[in-house]
């Protein structure tokens, strides 16, 4: 989703529950084109504004992070120089939200990370906003809203997720290719591609039908979007609770190894 704040800045907000390991580039390419499609034909290049990227993630991107959100702007090697007003990323893995931490002691961020994960509950099941959220101005104005807009939620949502589902399909299949290869390579035996394929296409699918049902979508909708039937979405819901985890691509990026001298 592409938006604009009252000084004309441009954000590119993405959501990202499937594991994508060109998810990286990806994004770094989504905010390249935010930031250099804003100029008509013949305006100056004062005109630009800042462009920001913002992807919300269900999955752990960096590994070697414990950070609910890591940051990325343009800065000089020692990190002492920022062009300021280009082009700034934001991640924010929703995996690493600490649910137990007491509401009292959670920062604004915080608390709006709470909304934004547990909306539903607030909207679906009616609960009340308590005393430490009700007091962050606009968190109550933003659960009314939801209210107000979720008697049709679920038409809008069933059509979002027919455009969205082929697209994490292909995502699931093409990183279960990899890995079937990969699995062939290491075995010395071309069954391995073949069982490698087979068993990460249908855990990706396992968790996209958990995710759609934990969103409060029945299996006779989940078939209609993705196309299995019905027996195939429980089967792989019930298979997706049993295992709670669903295989992840490696990071993108990996901490880089040091030289100590000696």
């Amino acid at each position: 989703t592409r938006v604009k704040d009252h000084l004309g800045r441009s954000y590119n907000i993405e959501v990202q529950l499937l594991p994508d390991p060109a998810f990286v580039p990806r994004s770094v390419y989504y905010l390249a084109r935010l930031y250099s499609t804003q100029l008509e034909k013949g305006n100056g290049y004062e005109l630009l504004n800042k462009a920001t990227g913002v992807s919300i993630l269900g999955f752990n991107l960096f590994k070697s992070s414990n950070q609910i959100v890591e940051t990325f702007s343009f800065k000089n090697a020692r990190a002492d120089l920022e062009l300021p007003e280009t082009m700034e990323l934001f991640y924010i893995d929703m995996t690493r939200f600490d649910i137990d931490k007491p509401r009292k002691l959670r920062n604004r961020f915080e608390k709006w990370l709470h909304i934004m994960k547990f909306g539903e509950i607030y909207v679906k099941l009616n609960a009340k906003v308590d005393k430490e959220l009700g007091e962050e101005e606009g968190i109550e104005s933003v659960v009314k809203e939801l209210k107000k807009i979720n008697s049709d939620a679920e038409m809008r949502q069933l059509m979002e997720l027919h455009e969205r589902t082929e697209t994490c399909l292909a995502l699931t299949r093409g990183y279960a290719f990899n890995e079937g290869r990969q699995l062939g390579r290491t075995e010395g035996r071309e069954d391995g591609i073949k069982e490698g394929i087979k068993e990460g296409i249908k855990e990706g699918e396992a968790l996209l039908c958990q995710n759609m049902s934990a969103n409060g979508m029945n299996a006779a909708d989940i078939a209609k979007v993705t196309g299995l039937s019905e027996k195939q979405v429980l089967e792989l819901i019930d298979s997706a609770q049993k295992n709670q985890k669903v295989s992840e691509p490696e990071p993108f990026y990996k901490p880089r190894k040091t030289n100590k001298k000696t």
